[in-house]
């Protein structure tokens, strides 16, 4: 295929995904489309997150390589929530956008209980209240993953332990282990200051957002994140990875 009848069936695409999506169609028209392309068509889920998939995989023509993002809805759901008072009035059936903050702290269980190997997570603010709010959403049929690994702040205050100890504590009781990093303190004696809010489950799903483990991160602040699926969860379980050597252990 050249270039010219790539652009042509990305243009073609990316017209009838946005067709889809407001007919509330299931499936693609793969009519016309050659055998091989009409198959991985088929497979292209109906969302706003699949737009940008043609042109991806018309780059990876144009670059004459595999494209590991083409093909792959990365962007699972959209969680901008504001306070629970707020109510649940902003939501976009075919966004797969949940903008009440229940949506959020549900979406983080299923996370931490989905995974089976491992669980990475960055955040720099925990409390009591905020781990408590989460454990309502805990799921009975299913055990944690073996592995949690937490990078937060250095020097945590003592709500921020109290937090993080109320976490430990769960996760702990229902057979994880545990393990909690800090940064170390850079050349010129400062602590890097954690900010990311990130939870990654098994190299495939996560979430990345503004929201944090505590009680107005998860009922209360306005928050916005998305839950991600894919390659994108591959590459920051990576970029999590690198930062392991500038870490210590933190025990409580």
């Amino acid at each position: 295929m050249n270039q010219l009848d790539a652009e042509v069936i990305a243009s073609r695409l990316t017209r009838d995904i946005e067709y889809a999506i407001a007919h509330r169609q299931k499936t693609l028209n793969t009519s016309g489309l050659p055998e091989d392309l009409a198959v991985i068509t088929s497979n292209i889920s109906i969302s706003p997150a699949s737009l940008a998939i043609p042109w991806q995989a018309c780059r990876a023509q144009q670059l004459g390589e595999p494209d590991q993002w083409a093909h792959t809805p990365l962007l699972e759901t959209i969680l901008a929530t504001g306070p629970a008072e707020y109510g649940d009035t902003s939501t976009i059936s075919w966004s797969r956008m949940q903008p009440h903050p229940r949506s959020l702290a549900l979406y983080l269980s299923n996370l931490i209980y989905t995974a089976k190997k491992r669980l990475l997570i960055v955040a720099p603010y925990w409390s009591v209240e905020g781990i408590k709010n989460l454990k309502t959403f805990r799921d009975l049929k299913h055990k944690p993953p073996r592995e949690i690994l937490i990078m937060t702040s250095a020097n945590p205050t003592e709500p921020n332990r109290q937090g993080l100890g109320e976490f430990e504590s769960w996760m702990r009781g229902e057979g994880a282990n545990v393990k909690i990093l800090v940064p170390k303190r850079l050349s010129d004696g400062s602590d890097p200051m954690v900010h990311a809010k990130v939870m990654l489950a098994d190299g495939e799903r996560g979430y990345l957002g503004s929201a944090n483990f505590s009680e107005n991160g998860l009922h209360k602040s306005i928050e916005a994140g998305v839950g991600l699926r894919g390659p994108a969860v591959f590459h920051l379980e990576s970029w999590y990875r690198n930062m392991w050597p500038y870490f210590d252990e933190l025990v409580l």
